[in-house]
């Protein structure tokens, strides 16, 4: 996906989350699924926004989006609704399959437990439990994402503690969010919850505002930007949407 950003003459910078992808690789004392903080990983986010590419003059003074999936989704929306004053060019923010609501995929014993544990035993990991091959309907993506060495199960108590207090505080201060968004998610998707994203689109109080929502007949799941059906016009539809933003035009773009 974002080989088509850049090929559209966006530039993309991205991070892997403390805990997560390489950051367990090349720090021997990093515990998988762990982080300090949710302040810390927007401390990370913003020190990412500053860096300069070489051979691209002044990258820091670009337009800015934040794009997110699933639980960096929900850093995505957190980062923008608590942080937006650090970053003067934030021009939006694309949240897909953001988990701002778990639906069934996590039981109520287990978020009252962590809940009431993730300070106590913060560095305790619990092995999440996801369907196998819920995140796409293309199983060749389901086997590569089981292959990759950077991807695993673990969550910390405090991640999960985490999420769940970021969950709260987004959703209770839904009115007050007010970037140009687009919320996108798949009514099938098992993983994270489409009702909790219709919720808050309701709620947002940005005056521009989009939701995409897959319907039941599209057949698409969690992952949909890897959908066969559909990943092209969705990927389309990103680029369209940032182009759009990125400076004014006398007249919509549509990017082909």
């Amino acid at each position: 996906m974002f080989t088509r950003f850049a090929s559209a003459g966006i530039l993309v910078k991205a991070m892997d989350w403390r805990g997560h992808g390489r950051t367990c690789l090349k720090n021997r004392d990093a515990i998988k699924g762990y982080h300090f903080s949710y302040n810390q990983v927007f401390d990370d986010m913003l020190q990412l926004d500053q860096i300069n590419i070489p051979d691209i003059p002044n990258a820091t003074e670009l337009p800015t989006f934040v794009f997110g999936h699933s639980m960096g989704g929900l850093v995505a929306l957190s980062f923008v609704h608590s942080r937006k004053h650090a970053i003067p060019k934030l021009h939006g923010c694309i949240a897909q399959a953001p988990a701002i609501g778990v639906g069934n995929s996590v039981s109520a014993v287990i978020r009252l437990a962590v809940k009431g544990l993730g300070n106590l035993l913060q560095k305790q990991c619990i092995i999440s439990v996801l369907e196998a091959g819920g995140g796409c309907s293309d199983r060749a993506v389901v086997e590569d994402s089981y292959r990759d060495p950077l991807n695993h199960s673990s969550v910390s108590l405090k991640l999960g503690k985490d999420g769940y207090d970021a969950i709260d505080d987004l959703n209770s201060r839904a009115h007050e969010f007010d970037v140009p968004l687009l919320l996108r998610h798949s009514v099938l998707d098992r993983f994270t919850d489409p009702k909790a994203t219709v919720e808050f689109f309701v709620a947002c109080g940005s005056e521009d505002k989009s939701l995409r929502l897959h319907t039941e007949t599209e057949g698409l799941l969690h992952e949909v930007h890897l959908e066969p059906s559909a990943k092209n016009y969705i990927i389309r539809d990103y680029i369209t949407w940032i182009l759009n933003r990125a400076q004014p035009h006398e007249r919509e773009l549509f990017y082909e």
